[in-house]
């Protein structure tokens, strides 16, 4: 199963068997190619996440007005 991801809060990121499958960057906040992204680094900038950063996306990462809704 897939989790999805961001580091320290941000990009977007799905971890994927241990992988890291990154969408957007956190850095740069550049959004990768489907074909790059498996690489599991920013094409843009050359940024490789570290799994020490990672957090799992959930109601947590929300504002709260969002969360009261969910």
């Amino acid at each position: 199963m897939n989790q999805a991801i961001t580091f320290k809060g941000r990009g977007e990121a799905v971890l994927d068997q241990g992988q890291i499958v990154l969408h957007v960057c956190p850095l740069c906040s550049q959004k990768n190619a489907p074909e790059i992204a498996v690489k599991g680094l920013c094409n843009w900038c050359c940024y490789e996440p570290d799994l020490r950063d990672a957090m799992p996306v959930g109601l947590d990462d929300c504002p709260r007005e969002d969360r009261a809704a969910a």
